[in-house]
């Protein structure tokens, strides 16, 4: 009967204590979710800076000109996938805090793949749609 009960007190004592090093990583992958927004965040500024420095150039070929419209699409989804990625990290951060206090902490790493092949399909488009247009 004792050894039911330590055993008993271990398992509650292993699903209470959480192990620092799960909390600091959960950290860890929320700021690496922010800094790829914040890249994606940068190119669309970029884009956009380049775009209306060649708007100014006199010399600048009507090819160029030409995709003046598709940049601005770009830059407009560049920024709403920086914040749609902040607050996908911000849900996956929850989440895993969650688990990690709850004992039953498990990477899925499917969310992970399953928003980053969403990211790279629609830049994907935006880059074969300015290919076609122009």
């Amino acid at each position: 009967m004792d050894l039911i009960r330590k055993i008993l007190r271990l398992e509650e004592d292993r699903m209470s204590y959480v192990d620092p090093r799960f909390a600091m990583a959960a950290v860890r992958t929320f700021l690496a979710w922010v800094r790829t927004a914040f890249n994606m965040l940068g190119f669309g500024i970029a884009l956009d800076k380049v775009d209306v420095w060649l708007q100014t150039q006199p010399g600048v070929s009507s090819y160029i000109r030409g995709t003046v419209g598709s940049i601005h699409i770009i830059v407009i989804l560049l920024l709403l996938m920086s914040v749609c990625t902040i607050l996908a990290g911000a849900v996956d951060y929850v989440q895993n805090v969650r688990k990690i206090r709850a004992g039953y902490f498990q990477c899925s790493p499917e969310y992970h793949i399953g928003y980053m092949s969403f990211v790279v399909a629609v830049l994907l488009v935006l880059v074969l749609f300015v290919l076609i247009r122009a």
